[in-house]
């Protein structure tokens, strides 16, 4: 972002030169030649950042590029179409999954409807099999402290603080079932740990 948007126009002034008039200027210059709005927001959000703590070191009395106006979201364009499969289609995706940890990751998107971090997040004690329900408590993400650190694994909870409980199929809670017996009685995992952990135990990469 600033290597490509920023410094070739505010990159050779000195910190007391970017007043907020030729921060406005550059943020208009700046939507012209985007291709996305996202862009435009990732970028002010570094240029923020930069000047943020420029102004926390005591090198500008404030932040000029905080409170931009940013353009509003194109409401008109065309939006993606969310992709829907079938009961066929998602019977072919789990047949190809290649194992059992990947199908099971799978079926449980598919059929029961968590979402990425909540497939990371979830433990074996959040799942109910005799009473074929999936206790939804922590969602994982991946974030930065800081613009330079490096990415770290964050449990979070569900919106209201509350768990959500799925109600799974029977076939999906046999699978299940099988995968414990694989991945804990057979395997050595923990019993409370997740169901599908990374390398080092913990939750795995969302990704």
């Amino acid at each position: 972002d600033y290597c490509a948007r920023i410094a070739p126009v505010l990159g050779a002034m000195s910190l007391t030169e970017i007043t907020r008039e030729r921060v406005e200027l550059w943020l208009a210059e700046l939507v012209k030649r985007a291709s996305s709005r996202r862009m435009v927001v990732q970028t002010v959000g570094t240029l923020r950042v930069l000047l943020g703590t420029a102004a926390e070191w005591g090198r500008i009395p404030s932040n000029p590029a905080s409170r931009l106006t940013l353009p509003a979201p194109q409401t008109e364009a065309e939006q993606a179409v969310e992709r829907v499969l079938d009961a066929t289609q998602l019977d072919a995706l789990f047949a190809a999954a290649g194992s059992m940890r990947t199908e099971t990751m799978l079926r449980v998107a598919g059929e029961a409807g968590l979402r990425r971090g909540e497939i990371a997040g979830l433990k074996w004690p959040d799942v109910d099999l005799p009473g074929r329900r999936l206790a939804v408590r922590r969602p994982i993400v991946q974030e930065r402290v800081t613009a330079d650190s490096p990415m770290r694994k964050i449990e979070r909870t569900t919106k209201g603080r509350r768990a959500r409980r799925v109600a799974i199929t029977e076939a999906l809670a046999a699978r299940l079932g099988e995968w414990y017996a694989s991945a804990v009685v057979a395997g050595g995992a923990t019993a409370d740990g997740f169901v599908w952990p990374g390398r080092d135990g913990g939750p795995m990469h969302d990704r």
